[in-house]
């Protein structure tokens, strides 16, 4: 989490600033140093921003040069991960309302109100399954799909836990 956000526009972390972008490239550089190059690094499908963190160029284009895994995970079992992982916006729900004002261009207010409305009767689930579906999920294929030249070829992989032993069994099998 070198950026210090998680690079959506619910990206932020609560109570946390985005280093500078000279801190940044240099604590990127000296992370990447530290990989073995005989060894495949996995990357998340980011774009290149992160939250107002730009990344360099020469990575992206390796990013969307590289071979790819297209990871698998049912609805439910993301939407409960999404919702341990973004408490801080079930603790503060004026806060999530606030957040998600950005997305107005894309799915209007009629949208937005329902969303909000969702967040203010505590209905956490619906509200993100709805953001994931409705939101996120077209906007990430679009987004790989133009710029990711070998998904087309990626190894599918079932994830059907966010558990840190499925993850790990995950990882080890790759």
């Amino acid at each position: 989490m070198l950026a210090r956000h998680r690079g959506s526009v619910l990206g932020r972390l609560p109570e946390q600033a985005q280093p500078s972008q000279k801190w940044f490239d240099s604590a990127l550089l000296q992370t990447l140093q530290k990989f073995d190059p005989a060894k495949h690094v996995y990357v998340e499908a980011e774009s290149s921003k992160i939250g107002l963190i730009t990344l360099p160029p020469a990575l992206v284009a390796a990013m969307h040069a590289s071979g790819c895994l297209l990871v698998e995970t049912p609805l439910a079992t993301r939407v409960a991960g999404l919702l341990e992982d973004y408490k801080h916006y079930i603790d503060n729900p004026e806060v999530f309302i606030e957040h998600l004002k950005p997305l107005h261009r894309f799915h209007g207010t009629k949208q937005l109100e329902h969303w909000s409305s969702l967040i203010h009767q505590g209905d956490f689930e619906t509200m993100v399954a709805e953001l994931l579906t409705l939101h996120y999920d077209p906007s990430y294929f679009r987004a790989t799909s133009n710029h990711y030249m070998n998904l087309d070829k990626a190894q599918r992989v079932p994830l059907v836990s966010l558990s840190a032993d499925a993850l790990k069994e995950i990882a080890n099998s790759l």
